[in-house]
């Protein structure tokens, strides 16, 4: 159990790097962004699918984060 906190409490720092870096401008050629994205859009992808338009504003991010607190919570 201690192991599977631990990597929920990972993929949220994951998250929420992904959620900072999307602020700038980032070099979408960078293989550490691509990396990223690649871990944390089979989460998010299908969150922002379920969400409303919010006119540019991307609270997927912020709904995983929660549901890992959730998910923590109930371990």
């Amino acid at each position: 159990m201690f192991f599977l906190a631990s990597l929920l409490k990972i993929y949220g720092y994951i998250i929420i790097v992904r959620a900072i870096i999307s602020w700038v401008n980032p070099n979408p050629h960078n293989p550490l962004l691509r990396l990223i994205c690649a871990v944390t859009d089979p989460v998010l992808e299908p969150i922002r699918r379920l969400l409303p338009d919010m006119g540019g504003l991307d609270i997927s991010p912020f709904v995983a984060i929660l549901i890992i607190w959730v998910l923590m919570s109930l371990i």
